[in-house]
């Protein structure tokens, strides 16, 4: 079982979303602050598909936020401000 899975099944889940529709699909607690995933279909990552994980960064001010995108493609990475994982390796 996944990691992600995991902690979905164990914690409390959120969505976010502010006054200007920016939204994030899934924010889970941690000691201190969030895990926060944006959750798209596509197969091409674009700079673009970050910046909501960024603007609910700068929301949450002082918490801790590891920014996660889950997407249909195939190879995981890990960027300088964000983790990349493909849905198909979760299972």
């Amino acid at each position: 079982m996944s990691f992600v899975v995991f902690l979905i099944k164990k914690s409390a889940y959120y969505f976010w979303q502010d006054s200007n529709t920016n939204e994030v699909d899934l924010l889970l607690p941690t000691d201190n602050g969030f895990s926060a995933f944006e959750i798209k279909a596509t197969q091409t990552i674009t700079s673009d598909l970050f910046k909501n994980l960024d603007k609910f960064e700068l929301n949450a001010s002082l918490q801790k936020v590891e920014k996660t995108l889950i997407y249909g493609g195939l190879d995981n990475q890990k960027r300088s401000r964000h983790k990349i994982l493909s849905w198909k390796s979760m299972t």
